[in-house]
C-alpha cells in the first residue's frame, strides 16, 4: 500500500534529559540548559582505575502522532517511523558513540559503535558511508511514541573543550492508506 500521508515533528534540545551512569558519581560532569539547546560536558578527569572513557547518555523524546479517537496511538492501521535526525555538536575529543530509538518501553532500533564527532547541528546528514551521520533511516511501525538515546563518550583526559550540545531532534512519521 502506498503512503497517503507523512509529517515531520520535532523537538527543541533543551528538553533533553541527561542520564550519567550510577558509579559515576565522582565525576564531576556540567549541564547547562539555554535557549539553544542542552550542554552536557565533563568538568574533571574520570578517577583512577575507572575503566574505559567517560560517557553520558542523552534522552530526547519526539511527539508521535496518535489517533484521534481517545488519543492513543493507531494499531490497526500504525504509523510508521521512516527516521529519526538528532542535531549535535561535539568539541574537544567528545564523540557520539550509540544510538537507541524506542518506541514506549519496546526497543525500536539500536545502533551501536558509531564514532560520530564535529558540527551536526544545522541540517540533516543521511547516511551514505562516507561521513559522519546524524539520520538513522528506521523504517518500522511505531506504536506508542519515539524516545531517542544517545550515548555520548569523552576521552580519558581532561580537556577543557570536552563537552557535547544538543540542538534539537526530528522524526518523520507516515502513514499507509487514507490520510488521516
Amino acid at each position: 500500500m502506498a503512503i497517503a500521508w507523512s509529517e515531520l515533528r520535532g523537538v527543541h534540545g533543551h528538553s533533553a534529559q541527561v542520564e550519567f551512569p550510577d558509579d559515576w558519581g565522582a565525576v564531576p560532569f556540567s549541564v547547562e540548559r539555554r535557549g539553544w539547546g542542552t550542554v552536557a560536558s565533563v568538568t574533571a578527569e574520570r578517577p583512577s582505575g575507572e575503566a574505559g572513557p567517560p560517557f553520558v547518555w542523552l534522552h530526547l523524546t519526539i511527539a508521535s502522532p496518535l489517533n484521534e479517537q481517545a488519543g492513543r496511538p493507531l494499531v490497526s492501521n500504525p504509523f510508521i517511523l521512516e527516521k529519526a535526525t538528532a542535531f549535535f555538536r561535539t568539541g574537544g575529543l567528545a564523540w557520539l558513540t550509540d544510538v537507541h530509538v524506542r518506541d514506549g518501553g519496546r526497543p525500536f532500533k539500536v545502533f551501536d559503535n558509531l564514532h560520530v564527532a564535529g558540527d551536526l547541528s544545522a541540517r540533516e546528514f543521511p547516511p551514505d558511508g562516507g561521513r559522519p551521520t546524524n539520520t538513522w533511516v528506521l523504517n518500522a511501525e511505531l506504536q506508542i511514541g519515539v524516545g531517542l538515546s544517545l550515548r555520548f563518550a569523552f576521552s580519558e583526559g581532561l580537556d577543557p573543550e570536552q563537552s557535547v550540545t544538543i540542538f534539537g531532534a526530528r522524526a518523520v512519521f507516515s502513514r499507509r492508506g487514507p490520510a488521516p
